[in-house]
């Protein structure tokens, strides 16, 4: 069973030692750049710049101090290639500022007062529980097996979900910022109407980084792409913030994934562009998982 966000997150700002120092709903982009610019060096360090051709914008979300340490929240775009992701960075007060990457062992870091579910991050989202952290296989001899029936269905619900009528539309996805950062929610989303159940159920199946470890050990990895395949890049962390994504492979090479500027599912890479941008550009890895029948029963 998942932990509710409220004791995840120990419920409000009142909890002993802990302190909202700014929430940054903005009414304007200057605003947001001040804020952005009182972040130490250290901290903006670790963020995912992009490049000139496609920038990343990084929006201050909180910094809350918590014990001995400070913790920003960013949210981290790049809205022309779909790209976006919350980022959590841990500054103490005697220490380097480092990437929290491992979101099993999240801090009871509080949520604020006016916690809005769908435009803002709620980190406790993105917390794997200790039993997919396992990622095991059922008991007895299970190979990896996956079928062409089920490619071809999740191929279909890939490309049925940007027909009008069965739009699968992200904005008002819980702790998504308003569906700018729902790529993995949204390949949930698809492969739950195509087979249905999520390749990660729960708070959990928010992340990229989570939902690669539960294809890495619990999927058929391929070399080539097929139709109805996963693909994905999943997010980096060190030495900085590498920012990836994650999507299905239609027919013709085509890749479906969430939109974060549009906040809805739609065909927007080909095999050969995700590897220009992701592979070469990003220096991310590419990976493709075929879905293991034995979890869709």
């Amino acid at each position: 069973m998942y932990t509710s966000r409220r004791s995840l997150l120990g419920g409000s700002l009142a909890l002993a030692g802990t302190t909202l120092i700014r929430s940054t709903r903005q009414s304007s982009a200057q605003d947001a750049n001040v804020l952005m610019a009182d972040v130490p060096p250290d901290v903006t360090s670790l963020l995912d710049s992009g490049d000139a051709t496609f920038p990343i914008k990084v929006q201050l979300d909180r910094v809350i101090e918590f014990g001995s340490a400070l913790y920003y929240v960013f949210i981290l775009l790049q809205e022309e290639q779909g790209l976006g992701e919350p980022l959590l960075v841990k500054r103490p007060i005697n220490g380097e500022a480092i990437i929290i990457d491992d979101f099993e062992g999240l801090p009871q870091i509080p949520v604020p007062a006016s916690f809005d579910d769908a435009q803002s991050v709620d980190l406790s989202l993105f917390a794997l529980s200790s039993e997919e952290a396992l990622a095991t296989r059922p008991p007895g001899p299970v190979m990896a097996d996956a079928s062409e029936r089920q490619d071809r269905k999740l191929r279909d619900a890939a490309a049925t979900a940007i027909v009008a009528g069965s739009e699968l539309i992200s904005k008002q996805a819980r702790g998504t910022n308003g569906g700018r950062l729902a790529c993995a929610w949204a390949v949930n989303r698809v492969v739950e109407r195509a087979l249905g159940r999520p390749i990660l159920a729960g708070p959990s199946g928010l992340a990229t980084a989570n939902l690669v470890k539960v294809l890495r050990a619990k999927h058929v990895k391929v070399r080539e792409p097929v139709p109805g395949c996963i693909v994905i890049s999943p997010t980096q962390y060190h030495p900085r913030a590498n920012i990836g994504h994650v999507g299905v492979v239609g027919a013709n090479n085509d890749i479906f994934s969430n939109s974060s500027r549009q906040a809805k599912w739609v065909r927007n890479f080909t095999v050969d562009s995700w590897n220009r941008y992701y592979g070469d550009r990003k220096k991310l890895p590419v990976e493709y998982f075929r879905l293991d029948e034995v979890y869709f029963p």
